[in-house]
């Protein structure tokens, strides 16, 4: 006797199958998910509008015991992370909007991650907009 009860047609048998194989490979996928260890830093570029790199861009972590580092000439960081926890990045430049972006977030297809991948991502920075108030 197998795994299928008999009296099944051969797609109800194939779908048996199918479920029983995802039942074994989802928590297996789980255990390898929360297991991956995270990047010891974050690091990217920054840019403008117009894809130029940003330099003196300061990036800083959001969370209780925040560090900073700044963007070199050609729009690149690298930040020390927290030990043990990910973070907001906030982005503050003058002339610029301030940016604040997530760097792990749920997924569909898993946890998603920004910053604390070995190629480094990009944020582009949106110039200020000059109203009566603010020249």
């Amino acid at each position: 006797m197998g795994l299928v009860p008999e009296g099944l047609t051969n797609r109800t048998k194939f779908n048996l199958q199918t479920l029983k194989m995802k039942n074994f490979l989802l928590p297996l996928l789980l255990v390898y998910l929360t297991t991956c260890k995270t990047s010891d830093y974050y690091h990217g570029y920054v840019l403008n509008n117009e894809n130029k790199p940003l330099s003196n861009v300061t990036v800083m972590e959001d969370n209780k015991m925040p560090s900073s580092t700044t963007t070199d000439k050609t729009g690149y960081f690298k930040l020390l992370k927290s030990p043990n926890s990910v973070s907001k990045l906030i982005f503050l430049a003058e002339g610029y909007q301030i940016d604040t972006t997530r760097t792990v977030w749920n997924r569909y297809d898993g946890a998603g991650k920004r910053f604390l991948n070995k190629i480094p991502d990009t944020l582009i920075l949106r110039k200020l907009l000059h109203t009566k108030n603010n020249p």
